[in-house]
């Protein structure tokens, strides 16, 4: 059993030398594969810190067009703001206005009334005006007949006294 145990162990031994025997064709294109390999991941790694880099200006570019968008934010905001405010002085104004248009209207009515009044008391008082024109008129016409009478008379009695 131990000549077997010392076989079994001897094979094993030599089958594991033999698979670590590797011919120089297989050896040197693994060498080739493993200089091809190299160059390679000194490749990749030169790409990727290009790429860190351009990650990095991008970064940078991100959080610069980041401040700009929230500063033009900001500007935006305030410009609306200042259009809500505008917004609600021009509606103040516009009913401001529109009140004193409404006042004006109603001030123009009031001045339509009172020119009307003033009309009709101008025409009240040209009537009276022309109704105490046509009384004047009478009155001197009838003055005028009086006195016209009263000389008659008095000249009648004057002669009346001179022939007498």
């Amino acid at each position: 059993m131990k000549a077997v145990f010392i076989s079994i162990l001897f094979i094993i031994i030599i089958s594991f030398t033999m698979q670590s025997c590797v011919s120089s064709k297989k050896y040197n294109s693994q060498i080739f594969e493993k200089n091809r390999l190299y160059e390679n991941f000194k490749r990749s790694q030169i790409e990727v810190r290009d790429l860190r880099a351009k990650n990095l200006a991008i970064t940078e570019e991100y959080l610069n067009q980041d401040e700009k968008r929230k500063s033009e934010l900001k500007a935006v905001n305030e410009i609306r703001n200042a259009y809500k405010q505008d917004s609600l002085r021009i509606k103040r104004l516009l009913s401001d206005a529109e009140n004193k248009v409404k006042e004006f209207m109603y001030f123009k009515m009031e001045m339509r009334a009172k020119s009307a009044s003033y009309e009709n008391q101008i025409s009240e008082l040209n009537i009276n005006i022309q109704k105490q024109n046509r009384t004047i008129s009478l009155l001197s016409k009838k003055l005028i007949k009086e006195r016209r009478h009263k000389r008659e008379l008095i000249n009648l009695y004057e002669r009346k006294i001179k022939n007498k």
